[in-house]
Formats: structure tokens, C-alpha cells, sequence
């Protein structure tokens, strides 16, 4: 029996930029950070990060280690699944990040996915780095 393939997992024929394509970038206010020399709009989010660029080629084994950044960054923006891809539902008054958390946050109960997802423990968000639940 073949595994479902979640969301987010990158194919081995997807192709990442290369490290020439890299530069330190110093601007006149703030640190250096990582830029690309031919930089993009949408190579940064809102706050400012730079995310992986990647140019999809048909085709390839799914890589389960290695993550797809433009999914992964649709997910972490939209508050999806990385297993099935659909709206997080987590609790309001329980604003939890779940990491294939045993209990149902997405999805139709008893997906494929969710059943072949890693049980883990749920992590608390502390502080500032609490997500806000989008009302249900």
C-alpha cells in the first residue's frame, strides 16, 4: 500500500536556486541578510523573509523530508493543513499550532492523510509568537 502524499512534500525534480544565485545584501538602516541578485516582489513575505524560490519540474519522487517552500509559505500565510492543504480549524479559545496533532483540525474526519500523518504532541504558541485563530 502506497502512502498519501501530504500537502507540503517537495518532488526530487523540483529544482532549488543555486547558491550563485545568493548574495549578502547590506542595506543603509538594519543587518545584512541573505538576498537574491535578481531579486523578485515576491520573494519576501510581509514581514520581511526571504523565502526559497523554486521552479516546479513535472514529475519525480516525493521527497517526505524536504518541504515544497511555495506550499509550505501558502500554509504558514493561510493557516492550512500541510497535510491535506485545507483551512486549519482549531479551536477559538485554543489557539494551538498542531503538528499532526491527534485530534481534528482540518480535512474530512478519517482522511487517508490525517490517519498516515505522525502523531505528535500539540505545541503551545507562547508570547509573541501566538498565531491568531481565524474565526470559524
Amino acid at each position: 500500500m502506497s502512502l498519501p502524499v501530504p500537502y507540503v512534500a517537495a518532488l526530487s525534480s523540483d529544482l532549488a536556486p543555486l547558491e550563485t544565485d545568493l548574495c549578502v545584501e547590506v542595506p543603509r538602516n538594519g543587518p545584512p541578510h541573505i538576498a537574491y541578485l535578481h531579486p523578485r516582489p515576491d520573494d519576501r513575505d510581509a514581514h520581511g523573509n526571504l523565502w526559497a524560490r523554486l521552479e516546479r519540474v513535472p514529475g519525480g519522487r516525493v521527497q517526505f523530508e524536504q518541504m515544497d517552500p511555495i506550499r509550505q509559505r501558502k500554509c504558514m500565510e493561510r493557516l492550512l493543513c500541510q497535510v491535506c492543504g485545507q483551512l486549519s480549524r482549531a479551536p477559538r479559545r485554543d489557539p494551538v499550532f498542531q503538528l499532526g496533532a491527534p485530534r481534528r483540525t482540518c480535512g474530512p474526519a478519517g482522511s487517508t492523510g490525517h490517519r498516515h500523518a505522525p502523531r505528535m504532541p500539540a505545541v503551545r504558541a507562547r508570547g509573541p509568537a501566538a498565531l491568531p485563530v481565524p474565526p470559524a
